[in-house]
């Protein structure tokens, strides 16, 4: 038996759903997570009931948006990690997740937030962690960066 989820989409149904992704990304871009899903259809310019049938629950929706972005993070600190120069793998790493939560409000308060999609952004902090602390430490032990300093910090650091 075939489950909804396993079939694909009718083309039209597709179309949505792409209007619907897209303009929630700029709208969650423009004016962050708080934006209504009335506001996401109108700006789709299809119907609420249909943003509903693709994304039942709004945390669905910002999932499935920011799931590549926080990928975007997580690749911008793996890259940091492969330079040679500890203090600008670092220093680096913040500019660039800085930029990116500067262009997507979103983005930025799905990062640093503590009321929307709590189990992504948990996971987030999970898959970031590590490679935050690891870009610290290096910066430590080259000595360019004081030892009262975490990972735990980067996110205040960015605030």
């Amino acid at each position: 038996m075939s489950t909804s989820a396993a079939r694909p989409l009718r083309r039209d149904a597709e179309r949505n759903r792409h209007r619907i992704l897209e303009a929630a990304a700029e709208a969650f871009a423009e004016r962050g997570l708080t934006i209504t899903m009335d506001d996401i259809a109108e700006h789709a310019g299809v119907g609420v009931g249909t943003v509903y049938r693709r994304f039942p629950q709004k945390e669905l929706l910002i999932e499935a948006l920011f799931e590549e972005r926080v990928g975007e993070l997580v690749a911008m600190a793996e890259r940091a990690l492969e330079e040679d120069d500890p203090w600008e793998a670092l220093v680096g790493f913040l500019e660039g997740a800085q930029a990116l939560q500067a262009t997507n409000r979103g983005l930025k308060e799905l990062v640093l937030s503590t009321t929307h999609g709590r189990e992504r952004v948990a996971c987030v902090r999970e898959r970031l962690a590590p490679l935050a602390d690891a870009l610290v430490e290096r910066a430590q032990v080259s000595g360019q960066l004081r030892p009262d300093i975490d990972g735990t910090d980067l996110p205040v650091i960015q605030v």
